[in-house]
Protein backbone atom coordinates (compact mmCIF):
# COMPACT_ATOMS: atom_id res chain seq x y z
CA UNK A 1 0.00 0.00 0.00
CA UNK A 2 1.31 3.42 -0.98
CA UNK A 3 2.25 5.68 1.95
CA UNK A 4 2.88 9.39 1.46
CA UNK A 5 5.51 9.32 4.22
CA UNK A 6 7.81 7.47 1.83
CA UNK A 7 7.92 10.37 -0.66
CA UNK A 8 11.29 12.09 -0.73
CA UNK A 9 11.12 15.41 1.10
CA UNK A 10 7.72 14.70 2.65
CA UNK A 11 8.80 15.71 6.16
CA UNK A 12 9.84 19.18 4.99
CA UNK A 13 6.40 20.12 3.63
CA UNK A 14 4.15 22.50 5.60
CA UNK A 15 1.49 20.67 7.60
CA UNK A 16 -1.46 21.98 5.51
CA UNK A 17 0.14 20.62 2.34
CA UNK A 18 0.77 17.23 3.96
CA UNK A 19 -2.80 17.08 5.26
CA UNK A 20 -4.17 17.91 1.83
CA UNK A 21 -2.11 15.39 -0.14
CA UNK A 22 -2.53 12.63 2.44
CA UNK A 23 -6.31 13.06 2.57
CA UNK A 24 -6.73 13.00 -1.21
CA UNK A 25 -4.54 9.91 -1.61
CA UNK A 26 -6.48 8.06 1.10
CA UNK A 27 -9.78 9.13 -0.46
CA UNK A 28 -8.69 8.01 -3.90
CA UNK A 29 -8.92 11.50 -5.33
CA UNK A 30 -5.18 11.71 -6.04
CA UNK A 31 -3.04 9.05 -7.70
CA UNK A 32 0.25 8.17 -5.97
CA UNK A 33 2.26 9.42 -8.97
CA UNK A 34 0.50 12.80 -8.71
CA UNK A 35 1.20 12.95 -4.97
CA UNK A 36 4.88 12.31 -5.62
CA UNK A 37 5.05 14.93 -8.36
CA UNK A 38 3.17 17.55 -6.32
CA UNK A 39 5.44 16.96 -3.34
CA UNK A 40 8.51 17.31 -5.54
CA UNK A 41 7.25 20.61 -6.92
CA UNK A 42 6.47 21.90 -3.43
CA UNK A 43 10.08 21.36 -2.38
CA UNK A 44 10.92 24.48 -4.45
CA UNK A 45 8.02 26.82 -3.64
CA UNK A 46 9.73 29.99 -4.87
CA UNK A 47 10.07 28.48 -8.36
CA UNK A 48 6.43 27.45 -8.68
CA UNK A 49 4.70 30.66 -9.87
CA UNK A 50 7.19 31.13 -12.69
CA UNK A 51 6.87 27.46 -13.58
CA UNK A 52 3.08 27.85 -13.85
CA UNK A 53 3.60 30.67 -16.36
CA UNK A 54 6.10 28.51 -18.29
CA UNK A 55 3.60 25.64 -18.45
CA UNK A 56 0.84 28.01 -19.52
CA UNK A 57 2.99 29.01 -22.47
CA UNK A 58 3.50 25.36 -23.37
CA UNK A 59 -0.25 24.65 -23.34
CA UNK A 60 -0.78 27.70 -25.57
CA UNK A 61 1.40 26.07 -28.22
CA UNK A 62 -1.24 23.34 -28.61
CA UNK A 63 -4.23 25.67 -28.85
CA UNK A 64 -5.94 26.35 -32.17
CA UNK A 65 -7.97 29.50 -32.79
CA UNK A 66 -11.57 28.88 -33.92
CA UNK A 67 -10.96 30.82 -37.14
CA UNK A 68 -8.27 28.26 -38.00
CA UNK A 69 -10.48 25.19 -37.54
CA UNK A 70 -10.82 22.93 -40.57
CA UNK A 71 -12.82 20.09 -39.03
CA UNK A 72 -16.56 20.51 -39.63
CA UNK A 73 -17.45 19.17 -36.16
CA UNK A 74 -15.32 21.81 -34.46
CA UNK A 75 -16.75 24.56 -36.65
CA UNK A 76 -20.26 23.36 -35.82
CA UNK A 77 -19.43 23.22 -32.09
CA UNK A 78 -18.41 26.87 -32.01
CA UNK A 79 -21.46 27.85 -34.02
CA UNK A 80 -23.63 26.18 -31.37
CA UNK A 81 -21.70 27.86 -28.56
CA UNK A 82 -22.14 31.30 -30.09
CA UNK A 83 -25.84 30.61 -30.50
CA UNK A 84 -25.97 29.65 -26.82
CA UNK A 85 -24.23 32.91 -25.86
CA UNK A 86 -26.66 34.89 -28.01
CA UNK A 87 -29.65 33.24 -26.28
CA UNK A 88 -28.31 34.10 -22.83
CA UNK A 89 -26.53 37.34 -23.66
CA UNK A 90 -28.59 39.43 -21.25
CA UNK A 91 -27.80 37.24 -18.25
CA UNK A 92 -24.15 36.76 -19.17
CA UNK A 93 -23.66 40.49 -19.66
CA UNK A 94 -25.73 41.58 -16.68
CA UNK A 95 -23.88 39.30 -14.28
CA UNK A 96 -20.48 39.91 -15.91
CA UNK A 97 -19.89 36.24 -16.70
CA UNK A 98 -16.81 35.25 -18.68
CA UNK A 99 -17.24 31.98 -20.58
CA UNK A 100 -13.98 30.03 -20.77
CA UNK A 101 -13.76 26.85 -22.90
CA UNK A 102 -11.19 24.19 -22.15
CA UNK A 103 -10.27 20.68 -23.26
CA UNK A 104 -10.95 19.55 -26.82
CA UNK A 105 -12.76 22.80 -27.64
CA UNK A 106 -9.52 24.78 -27.52
CA UNK A 107 -7.12 22.07 -28.69
CA UNK A 108 -8.98 21.20 -31.91
CA UNK A 109 -9.61 17.59 -30.91
CA UNK A 110 -12.80 16.50 -32.71
CA UNK A 111 -12.41 12.88 -31.58
CA UNK A 112 -13.08 13.89 -27.97
CA UNK A 113 -15.48 16.75 -28.54
CA UNK A 114 -17.04 17.34 -25.13
CA UNK A 115 -18.55 20.69 -24.24
CA UNK A 116 -16.15 21.80 -21.50
CA UNK A 117 -16.89 25.29 -20.19
CA UNK A 118 -16.19 27.41 -17.12
CA UNK A 119 -18.62 30.26 -16.37
CA UNK A 120 -16.53 32.67 -14.33
CA UNK A 121 -17.57 35.70 -12.25
CA UNK A 122 -15.56 37.98 -10.00
CA UNK A 123 -17.87 37.60 -6.99
CA UNK A 124 -19.65 34.42 -5.98
CA UNK A 125 -23.01 34.40 -7.74
CA UNK A 126 -25.67 31.95 -6.57
CA UNK A 127 -28.06 32.88 -9.37
CA UNK A 128 -25.58 32.07 -12.13
CA UNK A 129 -24.46 28.98 -10.23
CA UNK A 130 -28.03 27.65 -10.18
CA UNK A 131 -28.47 28.41 -13.88
CA UNK A 132 -25.29 26.55 -14.77
CA UNK A 133 -26.12 23.54 -12.59
CA UNK A 134 -29.81 23.12 -13.31
CA UNK A 135 -30.61 24.82 -16.63
CA UNK A 136 -27.63 25.51 -18.87
CA UNK A 137 -26.05 22.13 -18.16
CA UNK A 138 -29.20 20.32 -19.31
CA UNK A 139 -29.51 22.61 -22.32
CA UNK A 140 -25.95 22.03 -23.48
CA UNK A 141 -26.09 18.31 -22.70
CA UNK A 142 -29.13 17.93 -24.94
CA UNK A 143 -27.48 19.87 -27.76
CA UNK A 144 -24.15 18.03 -27.51
CA UNK A 145 -25.77 14.60 -27.29
CA UNK A 146 -27.88 15.25 -30.37
CA UNK A 147 -25.09 16.81 -32.42
CA UNK A 148 -22.01 14.89 -31.32
CA UNK A 149 -23.11 11.98 -29.12
CA UNK A 150 -21.16 13.41 -26.20
CA UNK A 151 -21.82 15.48 -23.09
CA UNK A 152 -21.11 18.82 -21.51
CA UNK A 153 -18.96 19.39 -18.47
CA UNK A 154 -19.75 22.90 -17.33
CA UNK A 155 -19.13 24.65 -14.02
CA UNK A 156 -19.56 28.04 -12.45
CA UNK A 157 -16.52 29.47 -10.70
CA UNK A 158 -15.74 32.81 -9.12
CA UNK A 159 -12.47 34.55 -8.36
CA UNK A 160 -13.80 35.21 -4.87
CA UNK A 161 -14.49 31.50 -4.39
CA UNK A 162 -11.08 30.46 -5.72
CA UNK A 163 -9.50 32.90 -3.26
CA UNK A 164 -11.45 31.30 -0.41
CA UNK A 165 -10.11 27.90 -1.38
CA UNK A 166 -6.62 29.34 -1.84
CA UNK A 167 -6.76 30.69 1.71
CA UNK A 168 -7.75 27.24 2.93
CA UNK A 169 -4.50 25.79 1.58
CA UNK A 170 -2.52 28.07 3.89
CA UNK A 171 -3.98 26.79 7.18
CA UNK A 172 -5.61 23.73 8.70
CA UNK A 173 -8.94 25.34 9.54
CA UNK A 174 -11.07 23.23 7.23
CA UNK A 175 -12.70 19.82 7.40
CA UNK A 176 -11.52 16.78 5.50
CA UNK A 177 -14.68 16.91 3.38
CA UNK A 178 -13.37 20.11 1.80
CA UNK A 179 -10.18 18.61 0.37
CA UNK A 180 -11.82 17.53 -2.89
CA UNK A 181 -13.55 20.92 -3.22
CA UNK A 182 -10.21 22.67 -2.82
CA UNK A 183 -8.57 20.44 -5.43
CA UNK A 184 -11.52 20.86 -7.82
CA UNK A 185 -11.55 24.67 -7.59
CA UNK A 186 -7.79 25.14 -7.81
CA UNK A 187 -7.68 22.79 -10.79
CA UNK A 188 -10.33 25.05 -12.36
CA UNK A 189 -8.03 28.01 -11.64
CA UNK A 190 -5.45 26.45 -13.96
CA UNK A 191 -8.05 26.14 -16.73
CA UNK A 192 -9.15 29.75 -16.30
CA UNK A 193 -5.53 30.95 -16.15
CA UNK A 194 -4.67 29.31 -19.46
CA UNK A 195 -7.99 29.53 -21.28
CA UNK A 196 -9.22 31.91 -23.94
CA UNK A 197 -12.56 33.71 -23.61
CA UNK A 198 -15.47 32.48 -25.67
CA UNK A 199 -17.39 35.45 -24.28
CA UNK A 200 -16.47 38.31 -21.95
CA UNK A 201 -18.88 41.16 -21.19
CA UNK A 202 -16.13 43.77 -20.88
CA UNK A 203 -12.72 44.12 -22.56
CA UNK A 204 -9.84 42.46 -20.72
CA UNK A 205 -12.08 41.04 -17.98
CA UNK A 206 -10.58 37.56 -18.38
CA UNK A 207 -7.10 39.06 -18.31
CA UNK A 208 -8.00 40.75 -15.01
CA UNK A 209 -9.23 37.42 -13.61
CA UNK A 210 -6.04 35.69 -14.75
CA UNK A 211 -3.95 38.34 -13.00
CA UNK A 212 -5.92 37.73 -9.81
CA UNK A 213 -5.23 34.00 -10.09
CA UNK A 214 -1.54 34.73 -10.67
CA UNK A 215 -1.46 36.89 -7.54
CA UNK A 216 -3.01 34.06 -5.53
CA UNK A 217 -0.46 31.57 -6.87
CA UNK A 218 2.29 33.90 -5.67
CA UNK A 219 0.84 33.77 -2.16
CA UNK A 220 0.06 30.04 -1.94
CA UNK A 221 2.63 27.45 -3.08
CA UNK A 222 0.10 24.61 -2.75
CA UNK A 223 -2.26 26.38 -5.14
CA UNK A 224 0.59 26.95 -7.60
CA UNK A 225 1.59 23.29 -7.24
CA UNK A 226 -1.93 22.05 -7.94
CA UNK A 227 -2.09 24.27 -11.01
CA UNK A 228 1.31 23.01 -12.18
CA UNK A 229 0.53 19.29 -11.92
CA UNK A 230 -2.72 19.82 -13.81
CA UNK A 231 -1.00 21.80 -16.56
CA UNK A 232 1.67 19.10 -16.84
CA UNK A 233 -1.10 16.50 -17.19
CA UNK A 234 -2.75 18.62 -19.87
CA UNK A 235 0.50 18.83 -21.84
CA UNK A 236 1.05 15.07 -21.52
CA UNK A 237 -2.49 14.44 -22.73
CA UNK A 238 -2.05 16.69 -25.77
CA UNK A 239 1.25 15.00 -26.65
CA UNK A 240 -0.04 11.44 -26.37
CA UNK A 241 -3.17 12.23 -28.38
CA UNK A 242 -0.89 13.45 -31.15
CA UNK A 243 1.21 10.31 -31.05
CA UNK A 244 4.14 11.62 -28.97
CA UNK A 245 5.45 10.32 -25.63
CA UNK A 246 4.48 12.24 -22.48
CA UNK A 247 6.91 14.91 -21.29
CA UNK A 248 6.40 14.74 -17.54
Amino acid sequence: MFRVETIRGWDTLPDPSKDFIDALVLDGGMEPDTAVRLTTLLLEPDRLPGYVVELSGQTAAFRVKPEDFVDSRLIRAYQLLHEFVDRHFEVLSGHRVVVVPYGSLIYADPRNLDCDLQFVTIQENTYVNRLVRYDWGDELNAIWEEEFGSWSDIHQRSIQGIKRYKDATCDREYSSSQYNDIDFNLTAAAMIFTGPALFEPAPNLLEHMQQEIWNMALEAPLMAGIMAVNLEACINDRLTRRGYPPKF
